[in-house]
Parts: structure tokens; C-alpha cells; sequence
């Protein structure tokens, strides 16, 4: 097992780091497998290629934070604040993030297979080529997000907001869902 001391934390594998100040940091590549990193802040840091395997980041600051290309798999994000953040490649595969906060954020080609997704804010968020099958969006607010050649078939859009999100015809929709009916522009 790595551990690295940054800002005067260690960080490695199960490092507990709740409330750390991290905001600015580079983390590239970083293993914080099952790491504890609840009211963390991340704002702007930089986690390009992390592995966050099962890590707590409840209500966590990673506003206009680089997570791309990482590992987020069975993740718990609930009310984390992802807002501006750049999440392009990552795996959230049967993460959490219920009530989280992912405005205006880069989710191109990212992986939510199975997500909790409940009352989540993905406007204006960047969706295009995401895999979304069987995620739960349950309430989530895609307002004016892209979702062009998305894949979202199974999935649970319950009460979702979609008024003004950008779809193409290679967007795929779960069985009996009407896009056009919930509001969603076709470019």
C-alpha cells in the first residue's frame, strides 16, 4: 500500500480524511480506495485517474474539480457538490449520489450503470455519450443538459425534469419513455 503525505495528510488506501482541506491539490493517480472523505474540500483540485472504489465523499466540496478518467465505482456521493467539475471517462457504476449537486459539470462518456441518481442536479450538465443504463434519476433535474448519444435505457426517470435537454436520435431512451412528450429538444 502507497501512502503519499500531501498538505500535511497522508493519503493512500482507506485514509481517513473527513473535512481535509485538499482544495487545489494534485491527487493525479492517487489510490484512495475506501477512503473516508466526508465534508471534504476538493474544490479545483486535481484527480485525474484516482481510484475511489467505495469511498465515502458525502457532501464533499469537488466543485470545477479534474476527476476525469477515474474510478468511482460504488462510490457514496450524497450531496456532494461535483458543480463545474470535469468527470469525463470516470466509472460511477452503482455509485451514490443521491441529492447531489452536478451543474453545468463534464460527464462525457462516464459510466452510471445501476447510479443512485435520486433528486440530483445534472443541469446544463455535459451527458453526451454517457452510459446511464439502469440508473435511477428519480426526481433528478436534467434541465438543459446534453444527452446526445446517451444510453439510457432501463433507466427510471421518474418525475425527471428534461425540459430543454439536447438529445439526438443515437439517444437511447428506456421502453415506453416519450422524450419529446417531457420536454427534450432533438438537434
Amino acid at each position: 500500500m502507497v501512502v503519499v503525505e500531501v498538505s500535511g495528510y497522508e493519503i493512500g488506501p482507506k485514509a481517513r480524511l473527513t473535512k481535509a482541506d485538499l482544495a487545489g491539490v494534485d491527487l493525479s493517480g492517487v489510490d484512495l480506495e475506501r477512503a473516508v472523505l466526508v465534508q471534504a474540500e476538493l474544490s479545483e483540485a486535481s484527480l485525474p485517474g484516482v481510484n475511489l472504489h467505495q469511498s465515502d465523499i458525502r457532501w464533499a466540496n469537488l466543485s470545477r474539480a479534474d476527476v476525469s478518467e477515474s474510478n468511482l465505482r460504488e462510490a457514496h456521493l450524497t450531496g456532494a457538490n461535483l458543480s463545474s467539475a470535469d468527470c469525463h471517462g470516470s466509472d460511477f457504476t452503482d455509485a451514490n449520489l443521491y441529492g447531489a449537486d452536478l451543474q453545468s459539470s463534464n460527464f462525457r462518456q462516464s459510466n452510471l450503470t445501476g447510479a443512485y441518481l435520486v433528486q440530483t442536479n445534472f443541469t446544463r450538465a455535459s451527458l453526451q455519450g454517457a452510459c446511464l443504463v439502469d440508473a435511477c434519476l428519480w426526481q433528478a433535474n436534467l434541465e438543459e443538459a446534453d444527452l446526445s448519444e446517451a444510453t439510457l435505457t432501463g433507466a427510471s426517470l421518474w418525475r425527471a425534469k428534461l425540459r430543454g435537454a439536447i438529445a439526438t436520435e443515437a439517444t437511447a431512451w428506456p421502453g415506453s419513455f416519450d422524450p419529446v412528450a417531457a420536454g427534450v429538444i432533438f438537434e
